[in-house]
């Protein structure tokens, strides 16, 4: 079925018959018309740069098309010591699109644990929406958001098909992150040590002096 017009959600006012929260209501002169299931698009895209993000306010949500550069492993519980309800339905990736830059997506719910999230893959998401934390912006979905992967972009019939390919022929040399390593740091570009290094040097930090590191982990 698909209405062309006159029709509007709004919250259900009677649910001692329909048990939903929203319903849609049609107006008298509504057209239905009966088509094919695979004629439907369940959304629709609208493809911003990478790039746009730093004119984006936090909260802001916009529609992105890029290749997993990054994708942390998803987490596995240890025997006996079962992950947390937060930790089982997070996971970080990094993304790059054709303005040539890169940024940190990160996955909550069933979005996190969806099969096909791996390095290599073009993915497009929904709705993804801007954080920012030490003035550095990333990515992050929620409840609202969609992420179609690899062969299912295919199916979505999206005018831009014409971006898979080109992403598929980008040089990832030329990738740099849109936010580099640092620049958010308050008290400047700090000195690059391994955990390691910095445990091994704590006994030498004598008195009230502190000293500020890069951690990389």
């Amino acid at each position: 079925m698909c209405i062309r017009d006159r029709g509007r959600v709004q919250q259900n006012q009677f649910k001692r018959y329909v048990k939903h929260d929203f319903c849609l209501i049609l107006e008298a002169d509504a057209m239905i018309q009966e088509v094919q299931d695979n004629t439907i698009r369940s959304f629709k895209f609208d493809f911003k740069s990478i790039e746009k993000v730093r004119e984006l306010n936090p909260r802001d949500t916009l529609d992105v098309i890029g290749v997993i550069q990054y994708a942390e492993p998803q987490p596995e519980s240890e025997p006996g010591q079962p992950l947390s309800n937060e930790r089982a339905m997070m996971r970080k990736i990094t993304i790059f699109d054709l303005s040539k830059f890169s940024i940190n997506v990160t996955l909550w719910g069933d979005i996190a644990t969806q099969a096909g999230i791996r390095e290599g893959v073009i993915i497009a998401l929904k709705e993804a929406h801007v954080r920012e934390f030490h003035n550095e912006k990333s990515l992050s979905t929620s409840t609202s958001t969609r992420l179609v992967t690899g062969d299912r972009l295919l199916d979505t019939n999206i005018p831009e098909m014409n971006m898979i390919e080109l992403l598929k022929n980008l040089d990832t040399k030329e990738i740099r992150p849109l936010f580099e390593q640092g620049a958010r740091n308050p008290r400047g570009n700090c000195e690059m040590k391994s955990i390691a290094e910095v445990t091994a040097e704590a006994e030498s930090l004598v008195g009230e002096e502190t000293k500020w590191f890069d951690v990389k982990a």
